[in-house]
């Protein structure tokens, strides 16, 4: 029997070998062509990023302390990959209330942020060789999306109504689907 600092000691020996190859798969390498964000420095409007200085952390810890004391079991054991039900209930009224769009809670996916909604939404409608149209300026993730599913990003200007869709059939008038931001445009407010 080893102790465990000599086995790690053998393992970390192993990976110093030559005959170890550090390359990656084809998938992993077209991922690292896309630039990672690495600055930490606060900037208005930045793309994808969460205004913290106006965060509720307070509310938040106080809505979270009271729920956890509350908890069933039935909590920690929610593997719905859609998330847990009693929130995509919450969202399902959400939405009526305030968009008047009804839902049904199965039909609600959550997801941990933009970039991963649009990176479902895209793998899950995008084959290989497909065109998507793109609205000029987005900042969503939603191209690195497109091209990692095999598609491909037609840009599409806009207007102060939202994407030209005349330019985007002249363009390529059999695009799979249009990936929209709504931090591109108005969303219809004047």
């Amino acid at each position: 029997m080893q102790l465990p600092h000599l086995r790690l000691r053998q393992s970390i020996e192993a990976l110093d070998d030559n005959d170890f190859d550090p390359r990656l798969s084809s998938y992993g390498a077209a991922l690292d062509a896309f630039p990672v964000p690495g600055s930490s420095e606060l900037k208005a409007f930045w793309p994808h990023e969460t205004d913290a200085r106006e965060f509720p952390f307070k509310s938040v810890i106080r809505l979270f302390s009271r729920y956890w004391r509350s908890s069933r079991e039935g909590v920690l054991r929610n593997h719905d990959p859609a998330e847990y039900l009693p929130l995509r209930r919450a969202i399902a009224g959400f939405v009526l209330a305030q968009r008047g769009i009804l839902c049904d809670p199965s039909q609600i996916v959550v997801c941990n942020g933009t970039a991963a909604s649009f990176d479902l939404l895209i793998r899950l409608q995008v084959d290989r060789d497909d065109k998507v149209w793109v609205e000029h300026g987005n900042t969503s993730n939603a191209g690195t999306s497109i091209y990692m599913a095999g598609g491909q990003s037609i840009v599409v200007p806009m207007d102060d109504q939202g994407l030209i869709v005349e330019e985007g059939i002249t363009r390529f008038d059999k695009a799979r689907m249009t990936a929209n931001d709504p931090c591109c445009h108005s969303c219809g407010q004047e």
